[in-house]
């Protein structure tokens, strides 16, 4: 037998399957899960998106096996199940309301605000953003013990009070029956102590499959141990370490090595054909991996290549990060032009901020873009203020309308508005604040100029689009649009624009949003506000064939005939902060490089802002140093 045919015929017990990059590893977990449901067999399958959850589905079912013998899901989703279904096991009186990280995040901050008695800076809040991820990721790693001391001596806070505010912070969240991501997991894990969520379990899951194992952190593999319980179980995790891109929320390289300490009798399955990049692009990966392992270990990352020999990757180097959007644009469009499919490109950054300009530059050309692991257009700032408002005002939408006022009214603060939302209970805020002048002026002079600032900008958004649809409804949309970033919030855009990007850009986002709502509106006829509010998050969706724009973290797992790379300097690509790591930003590269079927361009401007000289990346001079790359000077457009 093959190397997959192996892996797909293994029966019972722990099994490790180490998969490199282009290995087939998902088809041959699939496969494995198809033959066990043809024979009766139930089976659980697990990764970290949905979307990939649902690929893996799809591909068992296609080999005509009974779809309720399958079950594929998240973490968290596979997590919400068991706590839909047992709340009171998992520690909750009935089953949470869901948070999303930005929820928490607020809540987080408004507590803060709370004790302190005062609203809150920019820089605390900005330092609360870091000490909330600390406390995340000492979560996920199982390692608490100490954290409120380490993110205190990091960021200047008091590591009595952080811990006291986490406890205070965790209490609240269970009484107001709130639950992050995090919590399902640890809720879930408690849940599967239960002799009824016990049998439920193992009726439910006898085989449980897991891809992309290298990104399972601490907390997970506790889950996993819960649900699948014993030293045997029939547990199969998949995945590569050289592919362990998560360790900010607590994943490692070494999850495999626990794998095989917790369970020794464990059958290890590698996989090392690539069959999907060019031996050209191979060797610039491997060697850029190579250096995290000593002599002897060349197991551990030397794939065989099964392609053919292919071209050398090619580096670019224009002068700056503008004539960098400029020449990889140019270089997009002539490979659509010469043929390529434009769904079989991709250009990726280590930071989404770094695909701004490209983005732009693509739109000009007129090529169509998907942006991925990036800001979606309507959830940039300048939209999204513009979306709260809309929804406040047309839903009455508190948390909308909180989110509005947070972002885009002056003088209000996390303190000032929980005495407000507190103040209108039971009633609905937004009601209140709209209708109620007695509610309004029961405050503080400076609390009511805000609030009688909401008030009118509701007011406006109720009587623009009440009963309007059709092209009607656009012309009112765009008109509203102007009118709100003009004369109503003035200097909104500018002061956004200061933290990047600047004022021209977030117009041409806000051009192109109103632009998507033109196109909605020619679509519906008798389309309105509450049409749109209602569709769109699926406004967005490129039905067309579009050029993939991405940072490695979210292009994991997708592969492209044609990949660019931009911004391989030091400090961008890799980058050099106090709390990154070394070995995590050069897996990055080694999946960024690993996207590419048979083109890879890498590109490093030679120039940062006021004409400071950058360092290409240590990934380009080592590949320079060992002639794995080759230099091209970017043809002037024609």
């Amino acid at each position: 037998m093959n190397e997959h045919e192996r892996v797909i015929a293994h029966e019972v017990g722990p099994a490790a399957v180490v998969a490199g990059a282009g290995s087939g590893k998902t088809r041959a977990a699939t496969l494995r899960a198809a033959r066990l449901a043809r024979t009766g067999e139930r089976v659980g399958l697990v990764t970290f998106t949905a979307s990939a959850a649902e690929e893996m589905r799809q591909r068992v079912l296609a080999e005509d096996v009974p779809a309720k013998h399958v079950w594929a899901g998240t973490f968290h989703s596979l997590a919400f199940q068991i706590l839909r279904q047992f709340p009171e096991a998992g520690g909750y009186e009935g089953f949470p309301e869901v948070l999303t990280p930005n929820d928490e995040l607020r809540l987080f901050r408004r507590l803060w605000a709370e004790l302190l008695d005062q609203d809150l800076d920019a820089e605390l809040r900005r330092k609360l953003v870091k000490a909330l991820g600390f406390f995340r990721k000492a979560r996920a790693e199982e390692a608490l013990e100490g954290w409120a001391a380490r993110a205190g001596e990091s960021l200047e806070l008091d590591a009595e009070m952080l811990e006291a505010l986490m406890i205070s912070f965790q209490l609240r969240k269970r009484e107001a029956g709130l639950a992050s991501f995090d919590d399902l997991i640890e809720g879930a894990s408690r849940a599967l102590g239960d002799k009824d969520v016990r049998k439920w379990a193992d009726r439910r899951f006898p085989f449980l499959i897991v891809d992309e194992y290298q990104d399972t952190s601490r907390a997970q593999e506790t889950f996993l141990a819960a649900l699948m319980p014993g030293e045997a179980p029939n547990l199969m995790v998949i995945g590569d370490p050289n592919q362990a891109i998560y360790g900010w929320r607590g994943a490692g390289s070494r999850t495999f090595e626990r794998f095989q300490a917790r369970y020794p009798q464990a059958v290890l399955y590698p996989l090392r054909k690539n069959y999907r990049s060019t031996r050209a692009v191979l060797r610039l990966a491997e060697r850029a991996i190579a250096r995290l392992y000593r002599s002897g270990q060349e197991a551990y990352y030397r794939l065989e290549g099964v392609k053919e020999e292919g071209e050398p990757p090619v580096l670019l180097t224009p002068p700056n990060a503008a004539a960098e959007a400029t020449d990889v644009a140019r270089e997009v469009a002539r490979a659509v032009a010469s043929g390529v499919p434009p769904e079989e490109i991709a250009v990726l950054a280590r930071s989404s901020m770094q695909l701004a300009g490209v983005e732009d530059r693509l739109a000009r050309l007129g090529v169509a873009t998907r942006l991925l692991g990036g800001i979606r257009l309507s959830e940039r700032r300048e939209v999204k203020t513009l979306v709260q408002l809309l929804k406040a005002a047309w839903s009455l939408h508190e948390r909308a309308l909180v989110d509005f006022i947070e972002e885009a009214v002056p003088g209000l603060g996390e303190r000032t508005l929980t005495r407000v939302e507190h103040a209108a209970r039971p009633y609905n805020l937004v009601d209140r604040i709209m209708n109620d002048g007695a509610f309004v002026r029961g405050f503080s002079t400076r609390v009511q100029q805000g609030l009688f600032m909401t008030r009118t900008l509701l007011q406006l958004a109720r009587a623009t689009f009440e009963g309007v649809t059709g092209e009607a409804f656009a012309e009112r949309f765009r008109e509203f649009a102007q009118d709100l970033y003009g004369e109503l919030l003035p200097g909104y855009l500018a002061r956004i624009g200061k933290q990047g990007p600047n004022e021209e850009a977030r117009r041409r986002h806000l051009e192109r949003f109103v632009a998507t709502v033109e196109a909605f509106a020619r679509e519906e006829a008798e389309g309105g506000l509450d049409d749109l509010l209602a569709r769109l998050a699926f406004l967005e969706q490129q039905d067309g064939p579009a050029v993939t724009l991405g940072t490695v973290h979210a292009v994991k797992g997708l592969e492209f005939e044609v990949v660019f790379v931009v911004g391989m300097v030091e400090g961008a690509f890799p980058i050099l902060a106090d709390d990154s790591d070394p070995e995590e930003e050069r897996r990055l590269f080694y999946v960024a490089a690993t996207r590419a079927k048979r083109r890879l361009y890498l590109s490093a401007p030679t120039y940062g802002p006021r004409g400071k000289i950058l360092q290409p990346s240590r990934y380009l001079e080592e590949a320079l140093d060992e002639g794995l790359v080759r230099l091209q000077k970017v043809r002037p457009a024609a």
